[in-house]
């Protein structure tokens, strides 16, 4: 029996990632240098023996043994939430949450990822998650971050996901960003099912299916200095991806580990007749005079997300920049800069005038 061990990065911080033979060839590219190796299950040990180089002999790689022992009844939707080491109080929130609305035997904890940059763990923590949902062997699972909380009672938010999955979701949000009534672009399927077709964030929550996820890491991997809702959208055209109505969750206050972002307050759920107003504002007959008819305003919503991950990436950097100079010495430095840039202009000054 062979099988598939995806890394994909040198970063140490992403785990292996195992797929059976129908989702990835049997030899794969799995690290920065296009190694191609051959991977062996037998008895539970995966072999990792090295192909296209140094025929003269071998390397053994013993990695993960019970990946392929892992089955499960595909109603089960399991949950997967990130957590960091050091938010204990975060931890117990959200295991109480979860455990009142999901099985508690299907709900596991993701470490996560601690980084100077905190959109570059958001990004490692996630990629994690997937491919620790994916390694147990879910076709669809959830994948949520431990600052939600619900919208609307458990056996509800259960019977939503369970009609999520009939329509074979690429991914379904199960909450989203503030202010987006007017910029997300959104096509009815049915009552509860709108495919995103442009604008749109938040990685709060969300169903993913097995396949998309494994498209995910890999963009993902290829994609560091951007906020994962920002990039993911790229894959969006190309594939079945939805929002959900009504919101089941929303991000609740509290401080932030991402490095541009202290402190969030309550993130307002989407406003659905907002964003039905707007649409009839956007497109229709128009009551000015000097105006019949006003077609659909234009929003560039990818160039929106472009422009808005680039101020990201900038406060980032100027954040960097203060941490590591915002100390005494460097207004020291910073003082006798200014000092002898004054007298230089001083004495250029005196020497023009004689």
């Amino acid at each position: 029996m062979k099988g598939v061990i995806y890394i994909g990065s040198s970063d140490t911080n992403i785990k292996s990632l195992f797929v059976d033979d129908n989702i990835v060839n049997n030899r794969y590219v799995i690290n920065k240098d296009n190694y191609i190796f051959e991977i062996i299950i037998n008895n539970n040990t995966c072999i990792c023996k090295r192909l296209d180089l140094n025929k003269g002999w071998e390397i053994e790689l013993l990695i993960e043994a019970n990946i392929k022992n892992n089955y499960y009844d595909s109603n089960i939707i399991p949950v997967f939430f990130i957590n960091l080491e050091k938010d204990k109080d975060r931890l117990i929130f959200i295991r109480n949450i979860l455990n009142n609305i999901f099985n508690n035997k299907y709900v596991y904890r993701i470490e996560g990822v601690k980084h100077n940059i905190g959109l570059e763990g958001c990004r490692l923590a996630h990629i994690n998650a997937h491919i620790s949902a994916i390694n147990k062997g879910f076709n669809y699972y959830i994948i949520t971050e431990d600052d939600i909380k619900p919208l609307i009672d458990s056996e509800n938010i259960n019977k939503y996901i369970e009609k999520s999955i009939l329509f074979k979701p690429d991914l379904v949000l199960f909450e989203q960003g503030e202010k987006l009534e007017g910029k997300i672009q959104l096509k009815k399927i049915n009552d509860n099912m709108y495919r995103i077709e442009g604008g749109g964030n938040n990685a709060g929550c969300y169903l993913c299916s097995k396949k998309f996820g494994i498209e995910l890491i890999k963009h993902w991997i290829k994609s560091p200095g951007r906020h994962i809702d920002h990039s993911w959208q790229d894959l969006w055209k190309s594939n079945n991806v939805y929002f959900h109505r009504p919101q089941l969750f929303q991000q609740r206050e509290g401080y932030s580990n991402q490095s541009d972002v202290y402190y969030r307050n309550t993130i307002k759920p989407f406003d659905w007749q907002l964003y039905e107003k707007n649409q009839l504002q956007m497109e229709g007959y128009s009551n000015q005079k000097e105006v019949y008819y006003r077609n659909t305003n234009s929003f560039d919503c990818g160039l929106y997300e472009k422009n808005r991950e680039k101020s990201y990436y900038i406060s980032n950097i100027l954040l960097t920049i203060l941490k590591i100079y915002s100390n005494y010495y460097f207004y020291i430095f910073l003082l006798l800069l200014i000092v002898i840039i004054i007298l230089f202009i001083i004495r250029k000054n005196i020497f023009k005038n004689n």
